[in-house]
């Protein structure tokens, strides 16, 4: 019931943003037909918008009636005016008058103050940062009516906080607990990976209405699709990792970050600044890069004792590891030289040189345990990758899918060799049943108490109550003894 409630809380948020895309250029209050004819021109993207409007007010009553149901009402009020406002840009886009445009706006403004009354009344359900923060972002969410006066930005503004604050909420109830900030930015990646990565894969050719650029050719925005829900996937297993076996998606997401991050700010020409996703892009980019170097230095970094790869396991991965990181060079060097736009070939590099970095962990490193999750991403980002030159199909060099058949046949490869397929049980993602010590969280040892594996089980147990008690107090329940 806390995941639901918190995945009911993310898509609000991840919803409300691809209804906003066109914020910044949006037409305010009192704005002539003319304009609004204008803004409403492409219906493809205002009907997907529309819909994500409507489809993430549901969101947010399922997420009211989760985690407060005694204050549903006050919540499923303020949903109806917003909801109100919905249906009028539907009627709009379906040929109505523009004058419905700023009956639209009225509605949603006058929502503010009830959506105020509930996240008060609410935050007694969350953690003490989100208690305390809850009125800072109450009060201007209640002040939003104001915008029918000409003070639209603050309204915008303190939607965008009460977005905000609903976003750390789910995160919290998603997963919350040790290790939370690692998991909530692997949960972020998943989703914002995900969602972008199927749109790219889908409409290859549109990426400029959605994504922070327009990706051109088309081969390589479904590339980018492809390696975004190959990612998706990897760091979706990582999520239930335990510290040490995810360090290497930590690593690698510093590697990605860092250089798509240097890739934007040589080419910030590509970049319109009037449009959210391009803020958007350097902001999360930036957010993402500063947050996983912080993981990374301070991680677990000293080589535990286990079950060691074999040897030609290490040598193939050192050589998938050195292909890749030479094709990630000269993709940033010239990018020209393989028929590649500037910022798009220096993207896929920054894909390549991620991927290098996954592949040179476990056979540095030489652990069994530490090789699955970067072995899964060789198979997952390659495959996805692959999927999108098909769906391309004509478009794609025949020398890159030759590059990226070996890659996959060497992947396959590394998971006979070496037994590091995820699938594989030998070792559990939390304790490494064949050591005679294990790691905590915090990556100190801990000496094995008696009952084998049956203590492990007991420590996880308790563990989870202790994750989970504060939710369950919350809700009335008595938690369960230690």
């Amino acid at each position: 019931m806390r995941r639901a409630t918190g995945a009911a809380a993310l898509g609000y948020v991840v919803l409300a943003a691809i209804e906003n895309m066109g914020l910044l250029v949006a037409p305010g209050l009192g704005a002539s037909h003319a304009e609004v004819r204008a803004a409403y021109a492409d219906t493809a993207l205002v009907v997907v918008t529309t819909a994500a409007g409507a489809l993430s007010l549901a969101c947010y009553v399922a997420f009211a009636a989760l985690l407060a149901p005694r204050r549903l009402l006050v919540a499923l009020a303020g949903a109806l005016l917003a909801g109100a406002g919905v249906v009028l840009v539907a009627l709009l886009v379906a040929g109505g008058d523009p004058a419905l445009y700023d009956a639209s706006l009225t509605l949603r403004y006058l929502a503010g103050p009830l959506m105020a009354v509930f996240l008060v009344g609410a935050a007694g359900a969350m953690p003490r940062p989100l208690r305390l923060a809850a009125p800072a972002v109450a009060l201007p969410l209640a002040l939003t009516p104001l915008a029918l006066a000409s003070f639209e930005l603050g309204a915008q503004l303190a939607f965008a906080a009460h977005a905000g604050w609903i976003w750390a909420a789910g995160l919290w109830l998603a997963v919350g607990g040790a290790g939370f900030v690692r998991r909530a930015a692997f949960l972020m990646l998943v989703v914002a990976a995900g969602l972008v990565g199927i749109a790219l894969l889908a409409v290859p050719s549109a990426s400029g209405a959605f994504f922070a650029w327009g990706l051109e050719p088309a081969a390589v925005a479904a590339f980018a699709g492809g390696v975004y829900v190959g990612s998706a996937l990897v760091y979706a297993a990582g999520l239930r990792a335990s510290r040490r076996h995810a360090q290497p998606l930590v690593v690698a997401a510093v590697v990605l970050s860092v250089l798509v991050l240097a890739a934007t700010f040589v080419h910030l020409e590509v970049f319109d600044f009037d449009r959210l996703q391009a803020w958007a892009w350097v902001a999360l980019f930036a957010a993402f890069g500063a947050t996983t170097t912080a993981l990374a230095v301070t991680g677990p970094w000293r080589r535990a004792p286990g079950a060691e790869l074999p040897g030609r396991t290490r040598g193939l991965l050192a050589a998938v590891a050195a292909a890749l990181l030479v094709a990630a060079v000269a993709l940033w060097i010239d990018p020209g030289a393989y028929d590649l736009p500037p910022l798009g070939g220096r993207f896929a590099g920054s894909w390549a040189a991620m991927l290098a970095t996954l592949a040179a962990w476990p056979a540095v490193r030489g652990r069994r345990d530490e090789a699955r999750l970067p072995v899964l991403a060789l198979v997952a980002l390659p495959t996805g990758a692959l999927v999108a030159a098909l769906r391309t199909l004509g478009e794609p060099d025949p020398r890159y899918l030759a590059a990226l058949l070996v890659l996959l046949a060497a992947s396959a490869t590394l998971g006979r060799l070496g037994g590091s397929c995820p699938g594989n049980t030998g070792s559990s993602p939390y304790l490494d049943r064949k050591q005679d010590e294990h790691f905590s969280e915090e990556g100190r040892a801990v000496p094995r108490r008696g009952g084998g594996d049956r203590a492990g089980a007991r420590a996880r147990v308790a563990v989870a109550d202790r994750h989970d008690a504060p939710w369950r107090v919350s809700h009335g329940a008595r938690a369960a003894p230690g």
